[in-house]
């Protein structure tokens, strides 16, 4: 079993830090992770398959500046695309019976 999600790590209240960039407004700045990690069926950790980690040059996530949709491959969105790439170059050495996704990747 592969589980992923996003992960923001947040840095308040300080001056600018170099390779940190906006969050959730222009005073709080940070970056975030996502990772796909692997477990066995009884939920014991094997290991982290594949890590995005990147911060936000502007706020917005997936709109661009003046409100209008994003290209999926030039967004946010697209970690789940690469993570989906990654498990499907793992299985190849592995056995999977079955990929299973969360709503946001929406492939069962």
């Amino acid at each position: 079993m592969v589980l992923s999600d996003t992960t923001e790590i947040y840095y308040r209240k300080r001056d600018h830090v170099p390779g940190l960039g906006p969050m959730n407004s222009e005073n709080n700045q940070g970056f975030l992770l996502h990772p796909s990690i692997a477990f066995t069926a009884d939920g014991i950790p094997l290991g982290i398959l594949d890590l995005k980690m990147w911060s936000r040059t502007v706020l917005g996530g997936n709109r661009s500046q003046d409100g209008r949709k994003i290209f999926i491959e030039d967004n946010e969105s697209v970690k789940w695309i690469q993570g989906y790439k990654s498990l499907c170059e793992f299985a190849k050495v592995q056995r999977f019976s079955r990929i299973k996704s969360n709503r946001k990747i929406q492939s069962f």
